[in-house]
């Protein structure tokens, strides 16, 4: 059994314990595999052969002392090979005794623990690089019992909120939370509890020492460790400062998109106003200068036209610049009532082509049974009126403008189809962007304001709006409208 075990064995006489030692008189074949010294190298000598610059005096001291008083002794030191190569050495010593009870010689069991010491160390050096990491980082880490209570707080706490850890130990982090935030924390908690992955992130308010309050990002998860009571640990990281920028880079966007919004306002306005005040201006001078060639002429009538339609089309602008400002504001008025859609319809579209000119040719049909549907007049008004009024001004060439009603089971589906320019693919996704327009329009007049006006009052409706677009093929409009 001395033979074939994986432990080195060594037999040494009894004495002397002081200088030189005891003499070996046995070693088994482990002895020899761990140390590289065979039975006939060791005989004779002392088991100080194994022993080095690193070997430890204290433990040395210790078997000395042991042997000293005859009493068995278990030591951890690092011995040396034959090569000169280290090993850590655990070894046992107890005195053997004869018949009479005389102490004749010294059995040692040793055993190379090298491989667990070196465990042992990358173990400890990882707790260290982990205790450093936990002690100097800047994100929180707490250990929470169900209830929230802290049981652990990483120094960055101090750095974050000004409470030293000490403080905050056994206190409660639900007392810290801001109260618009605390459902948010309770619910972060109860699924850390009751899964074992990370829970998403949340963002909440916690109090500073200060009184001030830190916005904070954090994780949570079940901390298993080897009681039986469930914890939960949570990692915070101060996103106060980036929460900060983030509303200055918002404001500094909305100012930008607001400025280019002004800047199109104003190209837009002196532009639109400048042509319908330039065209009733000359109208004007000329019915002036003119006044008794033209009288009961068709000259005359044509200027007066002029004038009418130059001050409709500044109406119009005007009327959708207010529309959408009391849709920005919540001042839009929204006062729906029951409403024959097919003679209201009808009767717009009459309204229209009397103002409209030979080029053009507006039809109106309807499909599906007529009710009576629950909507704003002065809305659908708006609506009709930008809708049609695009099929004809992108239209140039003239052709067919068709308006058309489709009554379903609780909607109602007001379509307009032009055979118009089309609206390129790339202008379709900023459609419902105030004074943006097509990069095809070239010279037709507009302001870009319609489709937005016409989106507000669907939008009132609790309505749907699709366009689709073809270059020089046509659009066709479609509002889904609630009847009810």
């Amino acid at each position: 059994m001395v033979v074939n075990t994986n432990d080195a064995v060594v037999i040494t006489e009894a004495q002397p314990v002081g200088e030189p030692g005891p003499n070996i008189i046995y070693v088994n074949e482990a002895f020899t595999r761990i140390t590289g010294y065979s039975l006939q190298e060791v005989l004779g000598k002392t088991p100080r052969i194994l022993q080095g610059a690193k070997t430890s005096r204290a433990e040395l001291d210790k078997v000395w002392t042991a042997l000293s008083r005859w009493e068995p002794v278990t030591v951890q030191v690092i011995n040396y090979r034959k090569d000169g190569s280290e090993f850590w050495n655990e070894f046992s010593i107890v005195p053997v005794a004869d018949k009479t009870g005389w102490y004749t010689h010294w059995i040692s069991v040793q055993r190379d623990i090298t491989g667990r010491k070196q465990a042992e160390q990358a173990l400890r050096q990882s707790e260290e690089r982990f205790r450093s990491l936990i002690e100097n980082a800047l994100d929180i880490v707490k250990i929470l019992d169900v209830d929230g209570s802290i049981r652990y707080e990483s120094p960055s706490v101090e750095k974050v909120l000004g409470y030293p850890p000490a403080e905050l130990i056994g206190k409660n982090l639900l007392d810290y939370i801001h109260q618009d935030d605390f459902v948010n924390i309770y619910h972060s908690f109860i699924h850390a509890i009751e899964n074992s992955e990370v829970t998403a992130l949340i963002e909440f308010r916690c109090r500073h020492k200060d009184g001030s309050w830190r916005m904070l990002e954090a994780i949570s998860q079940k901390f298993l460790d080897n009681t039986a009571d469930t914890k939960i640990m949570v990692n915070c990281r101060d996103i106060t400062e980036r929460k900060r920028l983030d509303e200055i880079r918002m404001a500094l966007e909305r100012e930008r998109e607001l400025s280019v919004l002004k800047t199109r306002f104003f190209s837009m306005a002196s532009h639109e106003f400048r042509t319908p005040l330039s065209t009733a201006l000359v109208a004007a001078q000329l019915l002036e200068t003119c006044q008794d060639e033209w009288d009961n002429s068709s000259k005359r009538l044509r200027n007066l036209q002029r004038i009418q339609l130059s001050v409709k089309n500044m109406v119009q602008i005007l009327d959708d610049i207010l529309t959408i400002n009391r849709a920005e504001t919540g001042k839009l008025e929204f006062n729906p009532k029951l409403l024959d859609l097919e003679e209201f319809c009808g009767d717009f579209v009459e309204e229209m082509r009397l103002s409209t000119d030979e080029r053009h040719t507006l039809s109106f049909v309807c499909q599906g049974k007529a009710v009576l549907g629950w909507v704003d007049e002065r809305l659908l008004r708006s609506i009709l009126s930008n809708l049609l009024l695009n099929a004809i001004k992108y239209s140039p060439q003239g052709g067919n403008v068709d308006l058309s009603l489709e009554f379903k089971s609780d909607t109602v589906i007001l379509q307009v189809q032009d055979r118009g320019i089309g609206i390129p693919l790339a202008d379709q996704k900023q459609l419902f962007e105030p004074f943006h327009r097509g990069n095809n329009v070239r010279s037709i007049p507009g302001t870009g304001l319609g489709l937005v006006v016409v989106k507000k009052c669907v939008d009132l409706h609790q309505g749907d709006i699709n366009i689709t677009s073809e270059i020089e093929i046509g659009t066709t409009c479609a509002i889904a409208l609630p009847l009810l």
